[in-house]
Formats: C-alpha cells, structure tokens, sequence
C-alpha cells in the first residue's frame, strides 16, 4: 500500500539532484523511490522527470530495446501474461509502462513467494491461468520481474522457494507426458511440450532448463525396451562353439579361432530386432510433433530429442554395452593359449601362400557349405583373429542400420530463409565415428602387426645369439681347466673377443677364430683361475647387454613400415584417411619404445645389476676389475640409444607431419609417444640410481674386504660376549701381537706409523680405493650425479667406521695420536672431494678422540689420583655427549668403551657420568 502524504506548500529541502539519483538508484524497494517523491515539489518533480530511473527498471525486466532496432510495442490490454512482451524504445514512457508491470506482477509475487507459499497450489491465480501454457508464461513471467527485488533481503530465499515450485511445475508436466503417451494422445503430450517451452526465465538464479528434462524423460522411457533387448547372455550367444562339432560340411569352414566362430547370422538378427525397437520409437516422436501445425512458433521440436535418444542407445547400450561386450569377448578368445600374436606367427609359419591360395578357392566353390555366405566375410587377414572379423562388420552393420532408419521429415529454416530437410543420417553416423573410433583406431593399429611381430623376433632373436656368445666364452674358457691346481699355469688368456665385441652381428666371424685357434698347454688354467675369468668377463663385457647395434636395426624396420603404410595410400588419401594413419604410424612407434624397454632395455640393465650384486672383491694379479666403470660404460650406452630414438622421433613423426602436437616440456601436455620417450629417460635414471648404489656396496666391500684381510674380519659374536673376550685378554696380562682387536693397542710412542708420515693401514687402504675409484667415474659420469655419488658413498662408508671402531679398534693413550691422524686424514680426503654431510662426522671423531688422550692410570699411581684423572675424563664425557652435535651421550659413551683401560676405569666413569657405580648397586 503507498501511503500518501501532502506535499510541503512552502518549505522544501535542500537535496541536490546527485543525492537524489544516488538514492533512487540504490533503492531497495520501487515503493521507497515513490514514497520519496512525496517529500516535496523538487523531489516531486526530479523524480518524475529523471527517466534514467524508469529505464534502468525496464531494462531489468528485458522491455527496453536500444536504438530503432524496434518500434514502441505498446499492448492496449496488459496482463500478467503479455506484460513482459512490450517493447519500447521511448524514455517519457518508460515510466509508466514499468508502473503497469509492476501492479500487475508484484501482487501475484507477494501471494505465490511470501504470503500463500506453503498452500500456492490454491492461489486464485491459478484459477484464471488453469493451463499448463497459461502457467508457464505466467511462471516465466514471474522468473523475470523478481529479478528488481534482487535487494531484498530475504531474495535468496524467494529464489529458492521459486525454483521448488517451477521444478515441481516442470515435473507435473513431465508426469503428465508420461499419462499421455501411454494412451497415445499426440497432441496433448505436445500440448505440454509447448508449455515446457513457454520456460523461458533469463534470471540466472533460477536453475531450470526445461528441454534437459524433457530429454531425460525420452532417455528414461526408453531405457527399458533397451534393456529387454540387449540381454546379459547376448554377446557370448555371438560366437558359437566348434570344439564338438563333427558335421562333415563345418569340415572346410573358416574363420574358427581357439575352437571359436564368429556368428554373423546372429549379429544380423540382433540389429534386425534393434532396427524394429528403433524404428517404432521414432514413429512415436514423429507423432507428436506432427499432431499440430509446424509452422508454430516452438524452440522446441523432434530434433534434439531424436538425437539425444540416439546418443544415449549408441553410447550406453549397443556400442557402450553389446559391442563392447563382443569385442571384449573376441580379444579374449583371441588371446587363449599363445595369443594372438603367437598364433598368426605360427600360422604364417606353417602354411604356405600357393597352400593358403588353394583352400580359398575350394571354399568359394564348395556349394554344399552352408556358411558359404560367412566365408566371403573371412579373409586371409581375419580368419586367425575373431577381434578382425568382428570389428569391422560391426562397424558395417551400425552404418546400415542408421541409414535405413524411419526418421521423420524434418525441415530446418536457414538464416536465408530458405529450409532443408534435417540430415539425421548424417549425425547419427558421426555418433557412430566417435563411440565406436576406438575400436577402428584398434584395428588400423593391428594391421601392421608383422611389425610388431618381426620387432619381438629381432629382439629374441639377438637375447639368443647373446646368451650363446657368453656360453661359447665360458665353454673356451673352462676348456682350459686342468685337473692339477698345482701345476705352473700362464695367467694370460685369450680375450680378444671380449675385448673386440661391437656389433651382435659379428658373432658367427668371431665364435670361428676361437675355434680355429690352436690348442696352448701354456694357456692352461685352474678351476679357480677359470671362474675368475668368467666373472672377469661377465663384468668387461656389461656394456654389451644392451645394443645400439640392434636399436638402429630396430629403427629402420619401423622406418621400412612407416614408408610402406603411406606409400599404399599415396593416391588415394583423404582426410579421414591421413588422420588414421598417422595415428597408426604413431602407435607403432609407441609399440616399438614399448618393445625396447620391456624386451631389451630393462632386461639388460637388470642383468647388469645382478651381476654387480654377484661382483665379490678379489686379489688378483692382473690388476684389479673396474665394474662400477663398466656400469657407466653401459649407462653411455643407454643414453646414446636415448639420443637416437629422440632425433627418430623428431625427424620421422614431427618434421613430417605425422604428430602435429609434439615438443611439449610440460608432461601434462605430452603425448603417449613423447611421455613415453621420457619413462625411456626415468627407467635409464632410475637404473642409474640403482647401479651406482650397488656400485657404491661393492666399493664398500672392496675397502671392507682389504681392510679385514689386514685387520681379521668383523666379530660376529653379540657385542656383550666380544667385550668379555676383550676384557679377559687384557685383564689376564695377554700379549697376543693378533691384530684382533689390537690396531690402536699401542705400548711405545716409537710404534706410531705417523712418525714416518705414514698413516694406519686400514686408512691407507679406506683412502687409496676411494681415490681410485673417484678418479675412474670423474670424465665418465655427470658432475651433478658424481656429487650424489661421493656424497651417499662417504655417508655409508662412515657407518663401517663406526662399526670398525666398536668392533675392531682397542684404543690406547698412545694409540689415540695415531687414531687422531688418521682421522684428519680422512677429513682433509674428505674436505678436499667436497663430501659434506659425511665431514661433519669426521669432526665429531675428532673431538671423540679426545676422550682417547686422557691418561688415567698414569703408571698406576695410587687410587685417588685415578679418580681424579677419571672424574676428568667422566667430564669430557658428558661435555662431548652434550654439545657434539652428531652422537648422542649414549654412543658417546659407547665410544670411549673402547679405551684399551677401559675396564679398568669403567667404574670410576660411571660413578661420574651416571652418578653412581656398581659398588651402590645393593640386592635387597
């Protein structure tokens, strides 16, 4: 209700007209701007004069047109229904037309959204508008106009009361449509389609779209005859068994896989019966649109719904569900035993083409065959594979059936006015390219599978002429075994055709000069030197298990494919054509990488890994075998193959057009070929990791198996037996000169090896192979992988320090100078090749060995003096355990355990660092 209130006769307020636009402008409510243009005359009249207000209202509502696209449409009678139809241009009219809409509308907003919201089903409204047509414009309508009320606070909440009523509308009607078909009353079933597209609400807020629904509703409908037609059991009904089968005239028939046959008479029943279901749902659509005259104004029409319920079929039930199922049930057939590829080998292999050529012709002339007609569906190239018969007349039984389809006639009217019949066959066939393209990919794919065939037999063919040269080595070699292992035997053996083998093809040339050469009594060996020239050989010849030799014959063999591929097509290439075989140029090469990889690539450096782990460090006279230097003499080998496949890639398949999208770094934007080329890269990374951390256990070996051939191995007795064992020695007075336990066990200062600047033996030995080694990878490996490499190694070599100082060393006072030297010589080694988390260690021994220095039974004086030296080095201890920064007290505590005295101290140390001692220990 507009209150009114008298205009001031005599005093107006002094509001400037920005103010009052701006007011106007961020209104609430259209009722507020009225009640302020009571205030007085000059608002009054700034008011009613300022059209920009009235426009911006009409614009909301969707009535103003701009320019002289329109002339003023101006409706004699307004109604709820046709206000939101005039079109005005004109702004000294703008006001009162939006004054018109607005009573009309806004009453029946404030009873259906905000008074009557819960019982709106008995507005009297409805009894005026009592149509589904009527209320649909009235319910657009409404969609439009509450758009101006988007200040109300409460908006949100009208939005969505509305949207529940026009679903519930929507849903009504779609009920209703369901009523309707069912008796078959065409034009009231399109009556409601029509109020479905009288839903025309351009509020962005209001979630409808009522053709969606009314798709969904034909979707739903029809998924049941889909369901009763394509049942479970249909796909396996599509191949027939042929095991058991003895009738005379199946004796020549062709096409039976793995006991198997494809049954074309039962594929053409099924689409005969799709054809029929089909047919009879595009009957019913028609007579829905053609119950009515199709020169009415509807957006709506068979069009999209014909599609959409085609798209569902084809997607869901017969290419997405039946066909699926069929070709599924194909491959696994073919795959049974050998699979397919195997199969088609043997095959070829076994029948002959004049053999393969006469079997043909008797078939096509046999006419007491009855599946004569089946025959002239196989063919030479589908007859060993069900997936090749199946998938093509498939695809040819889809085509017919869309084609021969009942659509209805459907004109489209063009931008020039002029109509065309809708091509549904056209669509509907572009639907069958995109669902069923899979499967068309697949099969242009396998048509070049005697590449894939001959790649797999290259690959096993140079696995066999490997295994067989690395036999003939070790058979030449332990050819040479003589019974006596005493007898004078010249180390030197042949070993040329390690040395000298480059190329796998050479083979032949080379196993015959070791067999032509002369027997040599002075070449004879023992059984011991044999095996070491085995595993000398293993490990000179790691390079060669994998082959640049064999990867480039592999290359131009895809390289021979690629040329005859598009050679058969060079005349007549289409579009479509040239896209399916670049695909299948790609994906052979894809299927090559994937060869390599699997077949050689991994194969040849797991071989490699496995003999490093069988590598065991051995004296020997001829110097020592460089295996970690092999392994990355094979890693080069890698990356070479790496580079080449690379520069294929880009020369063969990029530069000419075959893959328009390459040459992306991102690996999200890669394509299978190209991330598959990178998983090559990772596999070489990761195999590069794992060699070097092998690599890095046999350099730890090597140093432990030197160091322990000098000091004795490592006592394998728990910790608490071995300091007993100690204790016992030491405390009964032994003098045993073994090494065991006695490398810092020293008695004079004239024993000290740093009196001549020499260091321990062991530390010379830890020293000499590190340095050794490093000198070795430095040019043949990559600085940043070296750093990684040095870094990992000094680490792990650190812990056998510390196991060799817990389970070797008995350090004395003396002892200890000696210990601390060769501590610094670690460290500078260690400072000097840039090994810095293991450095830090090294400084943390350095300050243990203080704890070594300490002299607490200084010629055994008397007990008092002990206990003083001891409560010093109780302190050092517990300072060192505090603030070294790398061990802990406890492994401090263990460290200085290997005093040479130490348990002759341990009491006194304990009453200091624990604060109490053995002798406070009381059994209650």
């Amino acid at each position: 209700m507009v209150h009114r209130v008298a205009l001031p006769l005599q005093y107006d307020v002094g509001l400037s007209e920005n103010i009052i636009d701006a007011i106007c402008l961020n209104a609430v409510h259209v009722i507020d701007i009225i009640n302020l243009s009571l205030v007085n005359k000059q608002i009054n009249k700034f008011i009613n004069e300022n059209n920009n207000i009235w426009i911006n209202y009409c614009k909301k509502l969707g009535i103003w047109c701009n320019g002289n696209d329109e002339t003023n449409n101006i409706i004699d009678i307004i109604t709820p229904l046709n206000c939101l139809d005039i079109k005005i241009n004109d702004p000294f009219i703008a006001k009162n037309t939006f004054i018109k809409i607005y009573s009309l509308i806004s009453p029946i907003v404030k009873q259906l959204l905000i008074d009557n919201y819960t019982n709106f089903q008995n507005l009297t409204i409805f009894n005026t508008y009592n149509t589904p047509i009527l209320q649909a414009k009235l319910f657009s309508n409404i969609g439009n106009f509450i758009i101006i009320m988007n200040r109300f606070n409460n908006y949100d909440s009208l939005i969505i009361r509305f949207n529940s009523i026009i679903n519930l509308f929507i849903n009504s009607i779609i009920n209703e449509i369901q009523l309707q078909l069912k008796f078959q009353n065409y034009s009231n079933v399109l009556s409601l389609i029509t109020a479905l597209d009288c839903l025309n609400i351009s509020n962005e807020r209001i979630n409808i779209d009522p053709l969606d629904s009314l798709l969904e509703f034909f979707i739903s409908k029809y998924n049941d005859d889909y369901i009763n037609l394509l049942t479970d059991n249909l796909s396996n009904e599509c191949f027939q068994s042929e095991n058991n089968n003895h009738n005379t005239s199946q004796k020549h028939k062709r096409g039976i896989v793995k006991g198997y046959s494809f049954s074309f008479e039962k594929v053409d029943e099924i689409f005969n019966n799709i054809t029929e279901m089909l047919n009879n749902q595009l009957i019913e659509i028609d007579n829905i649109f053609k119950s009515s005259d199709k020169n009415l104004n509807r957006s709506i029409d068979e069009i999209p719904i014909i599609l959409k319920v085609l798209e569902n079929f084809l997607s869901n039930y017969l290419i997405g569900g039946l066909i699926d199922k069929i070709i599924f049930k194909s491959k696994q057939i073919d795959s049974y035993d050998d699979g397919l590829i195997i199969k088609e080998k043997v095959v070829g292999d076994g029948q002959s083409k004049e053999e393969g050529i006469e079997n043909i012709d008797n078939d096509n002339n046999n006419n007491d065959n009855n599946d004569n007609d089946n025959d002239l569906k196989i063919n030479l190239i589908n007859e060993t594979s069900l997936f090749f018969q199946c998938v093509p007349y498939l695809h040819y039984k889809l085509i017919k059936m869309l084609e021969n389809l009942k659509y209805p006639k459907t004109e489209i009217l063009l931008e020039s006015n002029e109509t065309i019949n809708m091509n549904y066959i056209k669509v509907s066939c572009e639907f069958i390219n995109y669902y069923y393209e899979q499967y068309l990919i697949e099969f242009s794919i396998e048509l070049p599978r005697k590449c894939h065939q001959s790649l797999i037999q290259l690959i096993q063919s140079w696995k066999s002429d490997n295994q067989k040269f690395q036999k003939n080595i070790e058979f030449e070699i332990l050819k040479l075994v003589i019974n006596d292992d005493n007898e004078n035997n010249n180390k030197k053996s042949n070993y040329e055709i390690i040395n000298t083998f480059t190329n796998l093809f050479t083979f032949n040339n080379k196993q015959k000069e070791i067999k032509d050469e002369p027997e040599n009594n002075e070449n004879k060996l023992t059984k011991m030197e044999a095996k070491l020239k085995i595993l000398s050989a293993k490990v000179e010849s790691l390079k060669n298990l994998i082959s640049l030799d064999l990867t480039i014959l592999l290359l131009q063999h895809i390289k021979n494919s690629y040329d005859l591929l598009i050679g058969l097509t060079e005349y007549s290439i289409t579009v479509q054509l040239k896209k399916q075989i670049n695909e299948t140029c790609q994906n052979i090469f894809s299927e090559f990488l994937n060869i390599l990889i699997n077949q050689h690539i991994k194969p040849g450096f797991q071989e490699a890994l496995n003999r490093l782990n069988d590598y065991k460090p051995i004296e020997q006279e001829e110097g020592l075998i460089e295996p970690v230097n092999k392994f990355i003499e094979l890693v080069e080998v890698g990356d070479l193959i790496l580079q080449m496949i690379d520069v294929f890639y880009k020369n063969e398949l990029i530069n000419n057009g075959i893959i328009s999208n390459g040459g992306s770094k991102d690996f999200l934007k890669m394509n299978g070929i190209e991330k598959s080329i990178k998983l090559f890269e990772n596999i070489l990374d990761t195999y590069v990791a794992n060699g070097l951390d092998i690599s890095i256990n046999i350099i730890i070996n090597e140093i432990k198996f030197k160091i322990e051939n000098k000091l004795g191995g490592l006592e394998l007795l728990p910790q608490s037996q071995s300091s007993n064992k100690s204790f016992s020695t030491i405390e009964n007075g032994n003098n045993d000169t073994n090494n065991d336990n006695m490398v810092y066990n020293l008695k004079f200062n004239e024993e000290l090896r740093l009196n001549t600047g020499l260091m321990s033996e062991w530390t010379e030995i830890y020293i000499n192979v590190l340095n050794n080694h490093f000198k070795l990878l430095q040019e043949s490996i990559e600085k940043s992988i070296m750093e990684v490499f040095k870094q990992e190694l000094g680490e792990r070599l650190i812990i056998y320090l510390i196991k060799l100082i817990l389970k070797k060393f008995k350090i004395s006072v003396i002892g200890g100078i000696q210990f601390n030297y060769d501590i610094n010589k670690l460290y500078e080694f260690y400072k000097i090749n840039k090994i810095k988390p293991a450095i830090d260690y090294l400084i943390g021994f350095k300050k243990i060995n203080q704890l070594y220095l300490i002299d607490c039974l200084i010629d055994n004086k008397n007990n008092k003096e002990i206990k003083l030296h001891c409560k010093e080095l109780g302190k050092l201890i517990i300072e060192i355990g505090r603030d070294n920064g790398i061990f802990t007290p406890e492994e401090v505590y263990q460290f200085v355990s290997r005093r040479s005295d130490w348990y002759k101290i341990k009491k006194n140390i304990d009453k200091v660092v624990y604060g109490f001692g053995a002798d406070d220990c009381v059994i209650m």
